[in-house]
């Protein structure tokens, strides 16, 4: 995040429509290689590639991400600190400064860091992007 963002965190939603079509990241070349994402194994290459990017400084925007989803694993799936820590049907809630707070494993909540929910809409899945200071 860039040093004139929000104290808390910044959320971003990028709508995905088109099912059965496999998903691409990272426009910004200097971040990170587009990734083919099929299935979970896609989930977890993403998150590689995040991982690799925030390792060498990148701060990620709305417009890195371009995301279409084939399949995962249910209609929401959590994915935080590069793992996935929810799978389920359940809402996703965030508090006051974005940070997720449930339903999430014991000793998951408040943490900081950086994770993805993918959520279907009833038109697509959507795409939220979450980093937290």
């Amino acid at each position: 995040m860039t040093a004139d963002s929000d104290a808390g965190a910044k959320l971003f939603t990028d709508y995905a429509v088109g099912l059965g079509r496999y998903a691409y990241a990272a426009l910004d070349a200097d971040a990170f290689a587009p990734v083919s994402l099929p299935g979970c194994t896609g989930c977890r290459q993403l998150m590689a590639s995040i991982r690799a990017a925030k390792a060498r400084g990148h701060h990620f925007a709305h417009t890195d991400f371009r995301v279409v989803i084939d399949s995962p694993p249910s209609p929401q799936t959590l994915i935080y600190e590069g793992q996935i820590v929810f799978d389920g049907y359940g809402p996703i809630e965030v508090d006051a400064t974005g940070r997720p707070v449930g339903p999430l494993p014991p000793g998951q909540h408040g943490k900081h860091g950086w994770g993805i929910t993918i959520k279907w809409t009833g038109e697509g899945w959507a795409i939220s992007v979450l980093e937290t200071v």
